[in-house]
């Protein structure tokens, strides 16, 4: 499937009797592949673009804007990446997400590549997340811009994660590694499992400070 210079607003929630919940509103696919150019999601509920199991989407140019939550959850993510499903853009945007911009997830291995691209202004307070990176995701940032999230830029809640010549900035906190991985400062661009790599050439500016301390709280699960 190829989608190309779409702009959706304004898009009113579906509601799931199986699930009790609102579902996302956005662009959701589940077991196929998609190329994406020039698409806007703008007013979107709970996602505006999810990868549900077993789902590829590639994509450039692509603006996701002012996600709300989704009854009773409330989470109102940009990008939710599934269980054995990938995902890689390049010049994109996530704007005004509320609590997590980008939300890497599901019990099979899921991954992230984001080039050239902005994470910013995530909602939600104390308790904005500009990336959440779960247990079972792989994530690669290269020239990513990660500003103004009230809680964290990059959460890793264990996981595996290579960020290169990223900017991080104005964030409460810069960067939090829990659930078992370990942050390292490295020229080398190899992913290694639960690792969360970051370059000497990343950069941090006016963030409350660089790296949490402590277990920070994660959003509620969400069926897949």
């Amino acid at each position: 499937m190829s989608v190309e210079r779409v702009a959706a607003r304004d898009l009113r929630p579906i509601r799931s009797d199986f699930l009790g919940a609102s579902v996302a509103s956005g662009v959701v696919l589940v077991d196929g592949s998609a190329s994406l150019d020039q698409l806007t999601v703008d007013g979107a509920t709970l996602a505006a673009l999810q990868l549900g199991r077993n789902a590829n989407v590639s994509g450039r140019r692509v603006l996701l804007r002012k996600t709300a939550p989704g009854a009773p959850l409330e989470l109102g993510a940009g990008i939710i990446v599934g269980s054995a499903s990938s995902l890689d853009l390049a010049e994109s945007a996530v704007d005004e997400s509320s609590l997590t911009a980008i939300y890497a997830r599901g019990q099979r291995r899921a991954t992230l590549r984001l080039t050239k691209s902005s994470i910013s202004r995530t909602q939600g307070g104390s308790s904005g997340q500009g990336l959440l990176i779960d247990t079972a995701a792989e994530v690669v940032f290269d020239e990513v811009h990660v500003s103004k999230s009230g809680q964290v830029g990059v959460l890793a809640n264990g996981g595996t994660a290579r960020l290169s010549r990223c900017v991080f900035s104005d964030n409460a906190i810069a960067m939090h590694v829990q659930g078992g991985a370990t942050l390292r400062e490295t020229a080398d661009e190899a992913v290694v499992a639960q690792e969360i790599r970051v370059s000497p050439d990343t950069t941090f500016i006016r963030n409350g400070t660089k790296l949490g301390a402590g277990l920070l709280p994660l959003p509620e699960p969400i069926p897949e």
